[in-house]
């Protein structure tokens, strides 16, 4: 992905180097390139190159030569303490296509490090794979909110069949283009995918890229929409998206999940279907404006039943109450994922 002449001078000049293949040469840069600090410095305006150096070097050496070197930086630095107000989309080249064990095909970006190089490597969230594996059947409606790139949105297309259904929900469009090439490449005709965010109305919300594929809802303050580190995406209720019957629901949505929960309620009182949650007890309250306690209290009040996902055994912990799960809780920044379980479920 090389740029082409004029662009790259523009992009050299904007970021204070020299195109030395304009014939005014840099010490130590190579012809046509942009010395690393001097990128960073257009790419995190808030932040001492040197607090990046370190980072940007061991993935581009001392220069950048192309977006993909660009893009390396932004994929990898997380944005939560290093804002930046620029994004650049993956293009075909940075697209790798990714088969699993159970027969579907991932359309993944070689430059996301938050999922799709774990998937590459094979390490990422297995202790979640084996609870769609035991919890959704042919003919199910599943719905994904906070499909990211799309695993577990492919994963329960094929465990459903082709009498099921699958919504995912996803408001980062550069990862609903890789969900869309994902349901593409296995012919997934089951999948509807929905670009936007989850929350207890109607409305937008503000979101910002974390790191990699990861973003989350961040400030709606005056400050946070002039900022350009963020995009306005609409929200709407889980109650007015999705009708009929919901038998498995995942929701993994850097902290959101109260607000989501919240637009679900009828769904939940109705169909009672079996819910994989992430909960994290520092994002909850910052993003959701709730405790662990209280999102756990709605839950227990239908009669769902609580699990410990472990992720050393990929098997659910025995039930427990909110409460004690809560009481053994060993760090305010730990993050798991719990398994909650219909009365009769």
């Amino acid at each position: 992905m090389r740029l082409p002449r004029r662009l790259r001078r523009k992009l050299i000049s904007l970021l204070g180097g020299t195109d030395r293949a304009a014939g005014s040469p840099t010490d130590g840069v190579p012809a046509g390139a942009i010395a690393v600090d001097g990128a960073l410095g257009m790419l995190y305006p808030t932040r001492d190159p040197a607090d990046l150096h370190a980072h940007a070097h061991g993935l581009v050496g001392d220069a950048v030569f192309d977006l993909h070197g660009l893009r390396q930086i932004l994929s990898t630095i997380d944005r939560q303490f290093s804002p930046s107000p620029m994004s650049i989309r993956f293009g075909p080249d940075d697209i790798i296509r990714h088969r699993i064990d159970e027969g579907v095909t991932l359309c993944l970006d070689r430059d996301d490090g938050a999922v799709s190089q774990p998937l590459l490597n094979g390490n990422y969230e297995a202790h979640l794979i084996p609870v769609f594996r035991q919890f959704c059947r042919p003919g199910m409606t599943v719905v994904d909110v906070g499909a990211n790139v799309g695993l577990y949105t492919m994963l329960a297309s094929v465990l459903v069949g082709a009498a099921g259904r699958v919504v995912a929900i996803e408001p980062s469009s550069e990862n609903c283009r890789l969900i869309l090439l994902s349901v593409e490449a296995n012919q997934a005709h089951n999948v509807e995918v929905l670009p936007l965010a989850l929350d207890r109305s109607r409305g937008w919300s503000n979101l910002s890229g974390h790191f990699g594929s990861n973003a989350g809802l961040v400030a709606e303050d005056a400050t946070s929409l002039a900022s350009g580190w963020s995009e306005i995406v609409p929200t709407f209720a889980l109650d007015d998206l999705v009708e009929g019957p919901v038998h498995f629901l995942k929701i993994d949505v850097e902290g959101a999940e109260g607000r989501v929960v919240a637009g679900a309620q009828r769904l939940l009182e109705t169909w009672r279907p079996v819910v994989a949650t992430e909960l994290s007890l520092e994002m909850l309250p910052r993003v959701s404006g709730l405790s662990g306690a209280e999102y756990l209290a709605g839950f227990e009040a239908l009669g769902y039943r609580i699990s410990l996902l472990n992720r050393e055994t990929g098997h659910p912990d025995p039930p427990t109450s909110a409460s004690e799960l809560l009481g053994a809780w060993k760090d305010p920044l730990q993050i798991e994922d719990l398994l909650l379980l219909p009365p009769g479920g």
